[in-house]
């Protein structure tokens, strides 16, 4: 061949032996744990400031905040989320209702929850209103309370509530005043124990205080025993027990009354979260005329009612009322 010596005929291709000829490949270094050792250090720094400082108790409110602006708005800010945590202008809003706290003050163990109790020492807050929306309002879709299975258990020493307010669908003034309300109890696997609960309302005079369980699944079935005193006149004086069992789909009550009157009333009541029913029956023993009004003379009083009737959510009336009279009047 022209221009081609043997030597170039017998040479190999260096740059295709090179590409058949196996890779080295760089041998996988395990990284050093040395790296890793400070992230347990750094989760926990975190982990204190988050709760240990009151500007990580700050930012985890914001972060609520900011994740349900429609539902959940705070004001002022004070103290730890380990120890004892206050709270002012705190708005809640829920399908059913709507609660605006005014001030709202915890002290809790929340490092109790690890071995799976939540203790609750006091809970105190004031200048609570309470709601009702839209929901409420709308009687084709009645209030449906969810299934509250906790993970863990709660402990609740003690929650005090200051000036309770209460209001009805389209008005701006409140229905119920509570004074003062207090309860005491626990919650554990869906069953709520209510060791105390007592309440104070104003105009008329009332107090009422007792105890019971509750399941909170389900219609919540439930089993209350109060007893209450209600005072309408400055010398009217009334004392009273409750006995109030079933769920939320029925309830049943039997209350006996004494004092400046005596009566027996049992009733049941349907629905009580939809549209609800009553039915019952209530035995008037005797009552105390010049006790509720000076100007009414004393007679011996007796009278047997039928109770029968249903509310019709949104109506102006309230409801039906159906009585059976018979009455027996001697002076």
């Amino acid at each position: 061949m022209t221009g081609l010596r043997d030597t170039d005929l017998a040479r190999p291709d260096t740059a295709a032996l090179a590409s058949r000829a196996p890779r080295c490949r760089r041998p996988f270094r395990v990284p050093d744990p040395r790296l890793f050792a400070g992230f347990p250090l750094v989760f926990l720094l975190l982990l204190l400031w988050l709760g240990a400082t009151q500007s990580g108790l700050r930012t985890l409110l914001d972060l609520a905040a900011e994740f349900n602006p429609d539902r959940f708005q705070i004001g002022l800010v004070e103290g730890r989320l380990f120890s004892r945590i206050v709270v002012a202008d705190l708005s809640i809003q829920l399908p059913a209702f709507s609660i605006r706290i005014g001030r709202i003050d915890l002290a809790w163990s929340p490092l109790r929850a690890l071995g799976g109790t939540l203790s609750i020492a006091e809970i105190r807050a004031t200048d609570v209103d309470l709601v009702p929306g839209d929901r409420a309002r709308d009687p084709e879709h009645p209030i449906v309370l969810p299934d509250l299975l906790l993970p863990l258990s709660l402990e609740l020493s003690c929650a005090h509530i200051e000036c309770l307010r209460i209001f009805a669908a389209d008005s701006d003034r409140p229905v119920t005043l509570v004074e003062r309300a207090e309860f005491s109890g626990r919650l554990g696997d869906g069953l709520l124990s209510i060791d105390r609960v007592d309440a104070v309302l104003s105009e008329p005079t009332f107090e009422v205080y007792g105890s019971g369980t509750a399941r909170l699944t389900g219609a919540y079935p439930l089993h209350l025993d109060l007893n209450w005193e209600l005072q309408p006149t400055p010398s009217a004086r009334v004392l009273g027990h409750t006995g109030l069992h079933g769920d939320l789909t029925r309830l049943a009550s039997q209350s006996t009354v004494t004092g400046s009157a005596d009566i027996d009333l049992d009733v049941e009541i349907s629905d009580p979260l939809g549209r609800p029913g009553w039915s019952g029956t209530l035995a008037l023993v005797s009552l105390d005329l010049p006790a509720f009004d000076t100007d009414l003379r004393a007679v011996a009083v007796s009278a047997t009612l039928a109770l029968r009737g249903d509310a019709r959510l949104g109506s102006s009336a309230g409801g039906s009322m159906s009585l059976s009279l018979d009455w027996m009047w001697r002076t």
